[in-house]
């Protein structure tokens, strides 16, 4: 399993990606993205979230956003990013590290830890 993954999953899991009455489910957009170009505007909702015409579609834009984000900025942390995502309380940073820690069977991972670290596979 790649990293980042986990942490896509954490990020969908934290969104309610598995309830079909959740907004994230019905726009197949696992991470709630949000249009940001004129290009994505016209497949959105009024609150710019971007609709997706399948899962697929959405988690790879999920993936390649965050491995973008990762990428660029590979020092801010877990609660940081998940804070950009609207999830910046506590309860949300401690479920999704406890999804990534078990996802990965890794319980290195923190609130602190650097995205870099999602740029790198496991063996689990």
């Amino acid at each position: 399993m790649k990293r980042l993954e986990a942490l896509a999953d954490a990020l969908a899991n934290l969104n309610d990606y598995a309830n079909p009455e959740s907004e994230a489910y019905r726009l197949r957009n696992p991470g709630l993205l949000r249009a940001k170009t004129l290009e994505h505007l016209g497949n959105a909702t009024d609150d710019c979230y971007r609709i997706f015409s399948c899962h697929q579609a959405g988690y790879k834009s999920l993936i390649d956003t965050l491995r973008k984000q990762c990428e660029r900025y590979g020092r801010s942390t877990v609660s940081e990013t998940l804070a950009f995502y609207g999830h910046g309380n506590e309860f949300a940073i401690a479920g999704a590290i406890d999804f990534v820690r078990r996802s990965l069977d890794d319980r290195s991972v923190g609130a602190l830890t650097e995205l870099s670290f999602f740029l790198e596979y496991t063996n689990a």
